[in-house]
């Protein structure tokens, strides 16, 4: 350990030495400009100081003779500049308000004077950036107190133009202009708080600590890294020479909040009433000031969210008998933070932070649906997050400014199960959805990730005929991952619509009885805590270049080129013995001889180096035309290449103990006592290759030639400033993914791919055709289904690029943005998009682990261009307020989103004659049977108001009371299977005669949501 740490350290003085880094500049703007007279002519010589109350000292500047100024690395807020010289008219420029990631333009006109005058000037501050392509959002201060947010990072994110929430209630992500929810990279501070295992946030960011976040969604630069979804950059508030302190309350509860569906509604649907707060307690506290004047600020905050929350779940009696009624919530959040800003030194300026959070919730899942009951949940034990982080601003001169940053984050998160639901199988209903009996694992994970960044930036003037501002960086991350899961009783035992065994009844092959045939699954997972615990390392070295070039102040090039190399490693572990006995006799009866391994059993995991390695090269080109000259209207185009961040998701599939593991097995239940016993019944494989615990073999598992994943994107937009404070825009984007990561059906004996019919060059695939008959509106549908041959090998699966999958983003989109001025603010955004390919969006669809190319059945009826899962064609968003007189203000934030694509699907089981014709397995295949976005569901519209008055009680303290009223439309909505499903088993080939059993919950209204709910908030 202190080998790694000191080499680590040796890594960030190396970098120190080299460059800086670049996203210490993400955090801050900057202020450009031209001193000139009257006559247009630069003025060299000039003084300019720059003020602000988010400076810690004045900054200033002489002008060269080509009287420029630039001011670098500024905090957001607002400015005041002052312009001297012998000679002039002093200039004082007030309010020009500087944005995260913008560079203000402002000209300067000086006049000539005989005696000592001073003179203020208004020149609007800009909206436009005129030095950058990308597309970005920035929810600044007045719109984060003002717009009726649900206080957390993610609904400010979904408040974006071309972003689109995926709706999972404990792992947030976002759909990004067509990206994948894993593409997105959170910055705090500069610190990337990305977790490397799913890309998703580590670490919650707490909402009152935030100053600012500027939400970037296409067109990045090369300082960016391996994104091409949004990069979330978040910088938090840091305190002032004035002490300063709040209090917030924020509450809500059942007696306030509206379901919109009578009893008697609710209770004809047979559903649970919408979900809401039941009790909502959200208390925070901040304090922050100077220690020493102009030297040493501070901001702290801690903050308390007690929480209870009903859920969708259905009372529900299981087939053993057993009742399971409506359940809630709960959720109880700790939050610390802490910032020291300091500058000694005009030339020096440190930055430290510290982040905690703790997280419990006694009733916890990824999902908690209507089919969820509550003994099928675990406990989320205490999650908890540390993150620290460092940065360094050095100035060199006026026009070489150097920034260093390092930081580390450590989570830890136990999802454990209660004592009794250790010892009880899970059971899980195929047909119906239902989970019940106990949760799946008690798991552990530990992630840690260290990161340090270096970047100088240097401004030169009249360089080949063009004004640049060149960048250099590099950054190094260290990320490290370990997960355990152990159970007493590893077992899984599938239903079929409320029968136990999963294909009815059958003749065993032991006894030749008719017996019960059923499909089980046990988890290789440990029966003791520890007993099974992978680790995993990756570690990435990134460094770009970036030119800015500006030619005669109408036209700017910006030029950038990154290079990413990541490796990966295993490191060695131990696996003990399972829980449940029978697992163990399966594997040592009937594994064992196949693979030599029992995986049930104990074993060892060999340390394996250079597990997968990317390296990556992302140009990006971006031009920025002043169409008008005066910076009130723009033109702009870019290509960028991303690379995709490699995740530590795809190096614990490789693992063959990874703690998801699980093997599926047929049991003939010989005594019919609905008992998975390892004295009486019988079991059988699936035809799995049980090789792939053999190291020979799961090093094949990983494609040798396996490269990075990326996307292209191209945009073209127009800006324009119609009057101060207010913009609009039009953006046309182009992206397409390809080089998926996916794994896919491989036989390791001949090095070949058979996941397509096309690549299946022995035939182990058998086609049939199949006639689905109709029902209700749905026509007669003929599809062609794919069957397994007795004579294919057992199922072995790599890793490794797909050509066959692809994803397609093609929007145009409208943005328009007022400042808060003139007692009014409006954001806004009109998006008309098309997402397209074969291989979805969300983040379950995105693990690199999913049936994506696992057989021909896959691409039935899913062509290149069907609409992907998060396709919504129209999405609008407004969000805005108004002062009223006497300290009332009304603020609203609404949203439109078309409903999501979906299409019919089915399992078909071929009849027992053409599979003793055709040698071919006797199973269920899943098929769709229309291209993907044929359907969609209801579009949803919501109307969220706020009403607040402000009391002011001293000169300056004040008090702000406000109501929130959430869904203010009233509209409410029911999910609804619409997907009759289920099963067909044809009498025969191309028949439409047979047997139909539609899905159980065909036509089923499964959960409501629309309740219309009042929240309370003082701010003291």
């Amino acid at each position: 350990m202190k080998k790694k740490l000191l080499g680590l350290l040796l890594i960030i003085f190396l970098s120190i030495g080299l460059t800086s880094i670049a996203a210490a500049q993400r955090q801050t703007g900057s202020i450009k400009g031209i001193i000139s007279d009257t006559e247009g002519f630069p003025l060299p010589g000039a003084f300019i100081y720059l003020d602000s109350l988010k400076l810690l000292d004045i900054q200033t500047y002489i002008t060269s003779d080509t009287g420029k100024i630039k001011f670098h690395a500024l905090p957001p807020g607002q400015y005041k500049i002052t312009v001297e010289m012998p000679g002039f008219k002093t200039v004082n420029i007030e309010n020009i308000i500087v944005r995260v990631g913008m560079t203000v333009k402002l000209n300067i006109t000086m006049e000539m004077t005989t005696v000592e005058e001073e003179t203020t000037i208004d020149i609007p501050s800009p909206t436009l950036d005129l030095e950058s392509t990308k597309t970005v959002t920035v929810i600044e201060g007045d719109l984060l107190e003002k717009i009726p947010f649900k206080r957390n990072l993610f609904d400010v994110i979904s408040s974006a133009s071309g972003v689109i929430p995926d709706w999972l209630p404990f792992q947030q992500t976002s759909i990004i202009k067509g990206s994948s929810a894993r593409a997105n990279l959170y910055s705090l501070d500069g610190l990337n708080v990305s977790d490397p295992e799913g890309i998703s946030l580590l670490s919650n960011i707490n909402f009152d600590v935030i100053e600012e976040i500027e939400i970037e969604t296409a067109s990045h630069p090369a300082e960016v890294g391996n994104i091409d979804g949004g990069f979330i950059n978040v910088v938090t508030k840091s305190g002032g020479n004035r002490l300063t302190g709040g209090i917030i309350l924020y509450h809500t509860n059942e007696n306030v909040a509206n379901t919109l569906n009578s009893e008697e509604e609710i209770s004809a649907m047979g559903v649970s009433p919408p979900p809401i707060d039941k009790k909502l307690w959200d208390i925070s506290l901040s304090l922050g000031g100077s220690i020493l004047e102009d030297k040493l600020w501070f901001f702290s905050n801690v903050r308390l969210i007690s929480q209870s929350h009903s859920t969708s779940f259905i009372p529900w009696t299981d087939p053993q008998g057993n009742a399971h009624e409506e359940f809630d919530w709960d959720n109880t959040e700790k939050m610390a933070f802490f910032k020291l800003t300091s500058q000694f030194d005009p030339k020096f300026k440190v930055t430290g932070m510290f982040n905690f959070m703790d997280r419990y919730r006694p009733a916890h899942e990824s999902s908690i649906d209507w089919n969820v009951t509550s003994e099928a949940t675990r406990i989320l034990n205490h999650e908890r997050s540390y993150t620290a982080n460092g940065i360094l601003n050095y100035v060199l001169n006026q026009n070489t400014f150097v920034d260093l940053k390092a930081g580390y984050i450590h989570n830890k998160l136990p999802i454990i199960l209660d004592e009794e639901a250790n010892f009880n199988p899970q059971y899980y209903d195929e047909s119906t959805g239902h989970i019940w009996g106990s949760g799946r694992l008690n798991e552990t994970s530990l992630k840690k990730r260290f990161h340090a960044n270096a970047c100088i930036t240097h401004f030169q003037d009249n360089f080949f005929g063009a004004d640049h501002e060149l960048k250099a960086g590099a950054e190094y991350e260290y990320n490290y991952g370990e997960w355990t899961a152990w159970k007493e009783n590893n077992l899984l035992i599938h239903y079929n619509n409320g029968n136990p065994y999963f294909f009815g009844l059958a003749e065993s092959p032991e006894t030749g009885s008719t017996v019960g045939k059923g499909k089980i699954s046990f988890s290789i997972a440990s029966r003791i805590e520890g007993g099974l615990k992978p680790k995993n390392e990756i570690r990435r070295f990134g460094f770009f270049l970036q030119d800015s070039a500006t030619f005669a102040e109408r036209v700017t090039l910006n030029f950038g080129i990154r290079f990413d190399r990541s490796t990966s490693y295993q490191l060695a572990h131990l696996k003990a013995e399972s829980g449940n006995p029978v697992s163990q006799n399966i594997g040592e009866e009937l594994i064992k001889p196949i693979a030599d391994v029992n995986p049930y059993g104990e074993n060892i995991v060999t340390e394996w180096k250079d597990l997968m390695t990317w390296n990556a090269l992302s140009p990006r080109i971006g031009l920025i035309f002043d169409i008008s000259g005066n910076g009130k209207s723009t033109f702009k185009a870019s290509f960028s290449r991303y690379s995709e961040y490699m995740k530590m998701q795809y190096l614990a599939a490789l693992n063959p103990f990874n703690i998801n593991r699980s093997h599926s097995f047929i049991w003939y239940d010989e005594n019919m006592d609905n008992i998975v016993d390892d004295t009486d019944d019988t079991y059988a494989l699936f035809p799995e290759d049980y090789r792939l615990y053999i190291e020979e073999y799961y090093k094949k598992r990983i494609d040798p030639e396996t490269k990075s994943p990326y996307t292209h994107e191209f945009l073209i937009g127009l800006q324009h400033e119609f009057f101060n404070d207010f913009s609009v825009g039009i953006n046309c984007i182009y992206k397409e993914t390809k080089n998926v990561f996916e794994n896919v059906l491989y036989n390791p004996d001949l090095d070949m791919n058979w996941y397509t019919t096309a690549l299946d060059t022995e035939q182990w695939w058998i086609p049939f055709n199949t006639i689905i008959p109709g029902i209700d509106d749905y026509p007669e549908t003929d599809v062609t289904v794919y069957f397994l041959s007795k004579d294919a090998p057992p199922l072995f699966e790599r890793y490794q690029n797909v050509p066959e999958l692809k994803r397609k983003y093609q929007a145009i989109e409208f943005v328009f943005k007022k400042r808060m001025s003139n007692n009014w603010q409006l954001n806004g955004s009109v998006v008309l998009s098309k997402s397209t390919g074969n291989i979805g969006l969300g983040y379950g669809s995105t693990s690199g682990s999913t049936p994506a190319a696992n057989s021909p059945n896959y691409f039935v009826n899913n062509p290149e261009d069907s609409r992907l899962d998060f396709d919504q064609p129209l999405v609008i968003k407004m969000m805005g307020t108004y002062r009223f007189p006497f300290g009332f203000f009304l603020s609203f934030y609404y949203t439109h989103m078309s409903g999501a694509p979906w299409a019919r699907s089915i399992a078909v089981s071929p009849p027992s004659s053409w599979t003793e014709k055709e040698n071919a397995y006797s199973s269920y295949m899943n098929v769709i049977l229309e291209s993907p976005g044929t359907r969609r569901d209801k579009a949803i519209d919501n109307l969220d108001i706020r009403i607040e008055k402000e009391f002011q009680l001293t000169r300056s303290g004040r008090v702000r009371a406000s109501i929130d009223i959430t869904n203010a439309l009233g509209n409410k909505y029911r999910t609804i299977f619409q997907n009759d499903g289920g099963y067909w088993f044809p009498a025969d080939e191309n028949s439409v005669e047979g047997t139909r059993i539609l899905s159980p919950n065909y036509k089923r209204i499964t959960s409501l949501f629309g309740a219309r709910v009042l929240k309370f908030s003082l701010n003291f």
